[in-house]
């Protein structure tokens, strides 16, 4: 009785390991690789109509591009300005 449901669980998993895969491989594409977002309002009317499905490409932003903001400057320019 005590082991019954760590046994059940046990089988489950090795039941659906193939499904528990594809959703982990699911879930960190879509919050690493590509995410959708959907258009709350007409604000861009005549391009994007409310409720349109916009998929957005992460994997186009640099993740170079916070370093160069705080990169010092070189020696040769002075600090005031």
């Amino acid at each position: 009785m005590k082991g019954e449901p760590v046994r059940r669980i046990r089988s489950f998993l090795r039941n659906n390991r193939g499904f528990i895969a594809f959703l982990l491989v699911f879930g960190l594409a879509r919050t690493a690789v590509a995410d959708y977002n959907v258009i709350p309002s007409g604000s861009m009317h005549p391009n994007i109509l409310e409720g349109d499905v916009v998929l957005v490409n992460r994997l186009a932003y640099r993740l170079e591009a916070a370093a160069e903001r705080h990169r010092p400057s070189p020696p040769w320019r002075s600090e005031a300005r």
